[in-house]
């Protein structure tokens, strides 16, 4: 959450998760901001989609980097809540 009274350079982020949906295309900024400021990332599976280097990385005993859910946001709930109570050791993989 960006408090409406700060400047660019005072900008303090307190968003532990964002959740990405697609929007133009499965990639999106709001993807690489949330490992810049060390939030958990939840958004559709990516597993039709390759990238160099991966940085989709669903399971957490490769390195996850993100936490997906169903296209259909049928299981978005049980992903926030599995989310928050393992927020710490999920940040500690991002």
């Amino acid at each position: 959450m960006l408090s409406h009274n700060c400047s660019t350079d005072s900008i303090r982020w307190v968003e532990k998760i964002i959740v990405a949906p697609f929007g133009y295309g499965e990639i999106a900024p709001r993807d690489i901001e949330s490992a810049m400021v060390g939030a958990v990332l939840i958004k559709p599976t990516m597993d039709h989609l390759e990238t160099i280097p991966d940085i989709y990385v669903p399971d957490p005993h490769k390195g996850a980097t993100f936490v997906s859910c169903d296209w259909e946001y049928t299981n978005i709930q049980e992903k926030i809540e599995g989310v928050i109570g393992q927020f710490k050791a999920k940040q500690e993989h991002l």
